[in-house]
Order: C-alpha cells, then structure tokens, then sequence
C-alpha cells in the first residue's frame, strides 16, 4: 500500500507555461511579501513541482508566488479524495447495537434537520444534549444548516465528493453544486445530484437566487477569494 505522506510525483514539475507570477497579495491587495518557505513539496496528494510560500506584510494571508494558472490548476486535484464516493446511507447497519446508534442518530438527525429517516428514536435528542462533543459532530457534517419548513435553495461551491450536498438534499433542501473538477462533477450527476461544472462565474447569468450558500475548503483554492465572496453575495436572495 502506498504511504499517505508518499513524494513518489514530487520529481516531476509543473508545465511551464501553467504559472503566473503575482505582483500583490491576492487577498488584501498590498505588495509586501515576506518569504515563510521555499521547495516546497505536495506530499499529501502529489501535485507535481517546487512551491515558493509567501506571508502578506498586510493581511498575513499565506500564498504561492508563482502559482497555477487557472488553466492548469486541475492539475494539482488528479488524486484528490473528493474522487472517492463516500456513502451518506443511513440504513446500512447490522447488528443490534449499530442498529440502536443509528436510529438515535436519526432521531436527533430528524428533529435537528428536518430529515425524514426511518427507524427513528427520538430519545437520541436527549442523547446529544447530554454529550454535546457528539451532538457537534452531527452538527458539523450537516454544516449547521437550518432546519426548513419550506422550500429552500442551497447552493455548495466546490462540493467536492457530493456527501453534504446529499445531506442538505435528505434535510429538504433543493440543492445546486459547482465544482471546477470535471471527475467530481461526473459523479454527482451520475448520483442524480444537480450540479454544474466551474466556479461560481458559471452562475454569472443569475443574482438573488439561494437561501443559503457553503464554501467548505474551498476559499484557500481560489485565484481571487474577494471576487468569490462578492459573486455568493450577490447570488444570495435579499436578507
């Protein structure tokens, strides 16, 4: 089995023409850059290259000085975890007890969410409130979305393996997913989820569209993370 901190691709480099140099900070804007660290190597999931990090002297952001082209940032996510489907089913359990967890799982999933799983024990809210650090972790996985009582839109940006845009779908949401990996996006739609392959420009065409928009891991992978923020702003439907 190949080590997870494996540098088997780190002797291969980045095309070339696939880098752009920065001339500022692509947070903040100011051009006062501080080096933190140089020949650096992706050895988690083996994008090709030496890395050169920089520290902004305004805003402290950390970034890549040069650094992928938008045209070949693909490049760096051809192993990444989000190619690997993870199943979000609530019903394959076996044993008693597994049986038991889940169903208290669904009982506070069901209260919490707005979900509709079966084989429910509604004592599973007691549960969670008695051991918070659990009920956390539920709460995390579903992003602390609100529970609905009508029909709400949610839109997840960069929705990597689909788990959560199929959690906010269990939870009644109608859900939207844009992810600039092609393989990702042939994975969701095979999963019957609604999504779109790029950034958020795709949605350039619409404004004041959905309740409720997620960016999770996401805003350190973008070329400008302002004009990400602005166009979910503007995406968002008043109030």
């Amino acid at each position: 089995m190949q080590s997870y901190f494996s540098v088997q691709n780190n002797n291969k480099e980045w095309p070339e023409n696939g880098l752009e140099s920065l001339q500022s900070c692509p947070v903040c804007g100011l051009d006062i850059p501080l080096l933190l660290h140089k020949e650096l190597s992706d050895r988690i999931f083996l994008a090709p290259g030496k890395w050169t990090m920089y520290q902004c002297g305004g805003c402290d952001s950390g970034y890549l000085n040069p650094r992928p082209t938008l045209e070949t940032i693909n490049l760096a996510y051809e192993t990444y975890y989000t190619h690997s489907v993870h199943d979000t089913s609530v019903a394959r359990q076996d044993g008693i007890v597994s049986r038991l967890r889940r169903a208290l799982v669904n009982g506070y999933l069901n209260w919490r969410f707005g979900t509709r799983y079966k084989r429910a024990n509604y004592f599973g809210i007691v549960i969670c409130w008695l051991y918070p650090k659990f009920k956390n972790i539920l709460n995390r996985g579903y992003r602390y979305i609100p529970k609905i009582s009508t029909d709400a839109s949610l839109l997840d940006v960069g929705f990597g393996d689909g788990s959560f845009l199929e959690l906010a779908k269990n939870a009644g949401w109608t859900v939207t997913g844009v992810d600039s990996d092609l393989v990702t996006v042939h994975a969701a739609k095979k999963r019957g989820l609604n999504v779109l392959h790029g950034g958020i420009e795709t949605l350039d065409d619409i404004s004041s569209h959905f309740d409720m928009i997620t960016l999770s891991h996401v805003i350190e992978h973008v070329h400008d993370p302002r004009a990400v923020l602005r166009k979910a702003y503007r995406l968002l439907k008043p109030g």
